[in-house]
């Protein structure tokens, strides 16, 4: 990729000693763009359709999913993802800044992944303290500890 974008700098004229610097710097820039394209697209057309159609069915959980915002935290994992998959890429040859910003990435996920299990754990409870045997069996106790 880094090569292709070199090639394609160099039929404007710019010096050799740049060209590296400039294809990576594009190939960074092209990785941010595209992150932020998969958030919008994670968060505005495939939340949005599942919002929809979520208020449109009669069960009940599935709004206490909306309403613990379970699939906004799940929408936060497409930008990461191609953070995660295209950094190596475009810093090739940087092992070290390309290990760093992948595993900061790593850690967010991470944190999401918690933070997700964290909503559907309340989710549980919602939809158990609805229910007729809560009020004989008790869970939050053990959503707790968990």
């Amino acid at each position: 990729m880094l090569e292709i974008i070199e090639q394609w700098l160099s039929q404007f004229g710019l010096d050799a000693s740049w060209l590296n610097l400039a294809a990576r710097a594009i190939s960074i820039g092209a990785i941010l763009v595209l992150s932020l394209f998969a958030g919008f697209i994670a968060r505005h057309i495939v939340l949005r359709t599942l919002s929809r159609m979520i208020r449109h069915t009669r069960w009940r959980w599935d709004d206490t999913l909306l309403q613990r915002h379970v699939l906004k935290r799940i929408s936060h994992f497409a930008p990461a993802v191609v953070i995660y998959l295209l950094t190596p890429i475009a810093l090739q040859g940087y092992d070290g800044a390309s290990r760093f910003i992948t595993q900061i990435v790593l850690i967010y996920m991470i944190v999401l992944g918690l933070l997700v299990l964290d909503a559907v754990l309340n989710v549980i409870v919602d939809v158990y303290r609805s229910s007729e045997r809560s009020r004989h069996i008790p869970i939050r106790s053990f959503i707790q500890v968990i």
